[in-house]
């Protein structure tokens, strides 16, 4: 098979593996070699290649275009043949364009997938992963991940990057010096972004996690957590009630956290965050995990009563099923302060938690850029799970 268009860096894609992760900065080539190495493969031999990403929803933001364009490159347009919807060998290969996210079932009924290729793999959630390797599993298969990476908790960087990766993976670090055909004109861009922001660089070209953002609460606790294996997989124990601490929006998200205790360790089983749906909600979602709960922990405002129905979210909650415990009145400073206390005897399950962890790692100060005083943690998307989590710790 030529493989002479395939930069060095990448030659691991012509090796059988079952994981090939490739991870760097802009201008490495990741893109570019992926679609010029399926294309190759699938003209020797006839190949089923699922093209994916988290979201999709046309397939005009699929890779389709770039195959399309390594195919004429590499001289094989008399071999395949483009639709609307998907790239035909005529060898029988056939390119499919899909969504992860929105098309779930679509996904699990694809039989005899060869070859699957998720680009933009940073963006994927762990639902996601879990759906889609389990559904690739004919003999000799192969899932080749694409990313720059955004945040070391983002599930595929826990995945690869972790302390436990999967067998047979093939993880690799590239960069624009792997990439022979780096144009010039993302030289000068990268030029540009050293002298004027270095760490702009280092994560854009370089590929490094984005910096800690300034005034970030939780970053460096939760970075050691990481690194003390205390970030991994950890289920929920039957035997032990799950506790749940909520942060109820209006108009806004809802972010519920579980935990178990066990001693003086926490475990951080699972979480789940979503908005436009009520607490009926909610309610199905902790049913369906079949847990055992301890009275929900909820902040003090949910003893207000809605103009509505003249009840509150807690007593509704209690008409649902459900034990209630309203956390202590605490200032939101002394309530952070309770979080920084309990992490260091937090154990988080990465895959349930993966949203949460995010959360927690953007969570922030407000500054003043003139002043340079603080001015109270942001509101923002981080702040729904990062609440939650602050109930949970001045209430256990």
């Amino acid at each position: 098979m030529p493989t002479a268009q395939i930069p060095e860096a990448f030659q691991d894609l012509f090796r059988p593996s079952r994981h090939k992760a490739f991870f760097g900065g802009r201008g490495s080539g990741k893109s570019h070699s992926f679609a010029a190495a399926l294309a190759l493969q699938a003209a020797e031999r006839p190949l089923r290649v699922l093209c994916a990403r988290e979201i999709q929803k046309s397939v005009k933001e699929s890779a389709k275009r770039l195959i399309e364009d390594k195919i004429g490159e590499l001289g094989l347009s008399g071999v395949f043949k483009s639709t609307d919807a998907e790239i035909r060998g005529a060898n029988g290969s056939r390119f499919f364009f899909a969504g992860l996210r929105s098309n779930p079932e679509a996904i699990k009924s694809m039989e005899g997938l060869d070859r699957v290729w998720v680009e933009e793999a940073d963006r994927v959630s762990q639902r996601s992963i879990d759906l889609l390797v389990p559904t690739v599993r004919k003999p000799g298969s192969e899932l080749w991940w694409a990313w720059n990476p955004q945040n070391e908790f983002d599930p595929v960087d826990l995945m690869f990057r972790g302390r436990t990766v999967p067998p047979d993976a093939v993880v690799k670090r590239v960069s624009w010096a792997d990439n022979p055909w780096f144009p010039q004109v993302l030289a000068a861009e990268m030029a540009h972004d050293l002298a004027a922001d270095p760490d702009k660089h280092a994560h854009v070209w370089l590929g490094e996690y984005r910096k800690v953002a300034e005034g970030a609460y939780y970053a460096r606790l939760l970075s050691e957590a990481l690194a003390a294996g205390r970030i991994t997989r950890v289920p929920a124990d039957p035997a032990l009630e799950v506790w749940t601490a909520w942060d109820l929006g209006v108009g806004d998200a809802t972010a519920i956290w579980f935990a178990q205790v066990v001693g003086r360790e926490v475990r951080l089983v699972d979480y789940v965050e979503n908005s436009g749906v009520g607490l009926d909600w909610y309610a199905r979602a902790l049913r369906e995990r079949g847990h055992v709960y301890a009275p929900l922990v909820l902040p003090h405002d949910a003893m207000a009563r809605e103009l509505g129905t003249g009840k509150s979210r807690a007593e509704m909650l209690e008409g649902l099923g459900f034990r209630v415990r309203i956390a202590p009145r605490v200032g939101v400073a002394d309530g952070i302060e309770a979080v920084r206390r309990l992490l260091p005897r937090v154990w988080i399950d990465a895959g349930a938690c993966g949203p949460g962890l995010k959360a927690l790692g953007e969570y922030r100060e407000r500054v003043d850029e003139k002043r340079r005083v603080g001015l109270g943690p942001r509101h923002d998307w981080a702040s729904h799970g990062a609440d939650a989590l602050r109930y949970l710790a001045v209430a256990i």
